[in-house]
């Protein structure tokens, strides 16, 4: 469905971690029987000829859904149930739909400790260790883990795409094209059936303009350019009655991965403007 649109974005449960250490064939533990996030990002032990590797679904959809694990622990009438993650997550990213914070915004990143908490659960099945994670974040999985002081939070913002690394391995630039592609479609009816001229040519373009401005100022693009003119709507198409807007736009990228380097130097080095290293 998602693939189908291109205008929605599917939110997918991955399988328990219970599942995936119960697994044979794939198996995901390691000599020690422990599981293993290494496998779990590989899609299984390769070195024990399972019949197949777990992997995510393909086709057009893998830019418009993110899967997510593990499951989450939630209090039922006393007791605690481990339950699939997704509608926790959903209702993290419906929070930037409901509030009225300018700074928010449909594209906003549901990651990190700000704007990627996950509410209303009490635990997780695991907590990842650092090369846990870094293992799921390169095989775009998004899991979710806890942060001392902050809670329970969303790590990363990976779509499916896993074959090409592209602005698309990005969930908030997926978010961006939904909302930008709605409003030009929204524009654009306002000129079905007027004459494909020069005059209403430069009507549409100035339109696109306008909304594609409006996101370069709100954090969702860093730059854009739109064509419709002769070039791209030549004789033969407009005699087809059609119209084409060609519209090139670059996302804002965000920092999913901040390096701190800290280096030493001598005392009064940094007074005197000469950065040497003792």
């Amino acid at each position: 469905i998602c693939g189908y649109r291109l205008d929605c974005f599917g939110i997918i449960n991955m399988p328990s971690l219970r599942q995936f250490k119960n697994s044979v064939s794939p198996t995901f533990k390691d000599s020690t029987g422990v599981l293993s996030m290494e496998y779990v990002a590989k899609g299984g032990d390769p070195e024990s000829n399972p019949d197949y590797l777990y992997s995510f679904a393909k086709g057009n959809g893998v830019t418009t859904v993110g899967y997510f694990l593990p499951y989450v622990v939630i209090e039922d009438f006393g007791s605690d149930i481990e339950v699939p993650p997704a509608a926790y997550v959903a209702t993290s990213f419906m929070r930037k739909f409901n509030q009225s914070l300018s700074s928010i915004t449909p594209w906003t990143v549901v990651a990190g400790v700000n704007n990627g908490r996950v509410l209303g659960i009490k635990d997780i099945e695991q907590i990842f260790a650092p090369l846990d994670l870094e293992f799921l974040n390169q095989a775009q999985m998004n899991p979710i883990t806890f942060k001392r002081n902050r809670g329970f939070i969303i790590e990363n913002d990976n779509t499916a795409q896993v074959l090409v690394k592209s602005s698309l391995s990005e969930i908030h630039v997926r978010d961006v094209l939904i909302e930008l592609e709605r409003e030009m479609t929204t524009m654009l009816l306002d000129f079905q059936w007027k004459v494909n001229s020069p005059e209403t040519r430069s009507a549409i373009k100035l339109a696109a303009d306008v909304i594609c401005e409006k996101y370069v100022a709100q954090n969702g693009l860093f730059n854009y350019f739109n064509k419709i003119d002769e070039e791209n709507n030549p004789i033969e198409q407009i005699d087809a009655g059609i119209g084409v807007l060609d519209t090139y736009v670059e996302p804002i990228k965000a920092m999913g991965i901040i390096v701190n380097n800290i280096t030493i130097l001598r005392t009064g080095a940094i007074q005197a403007g000469g950065f040497i290293i003792s």
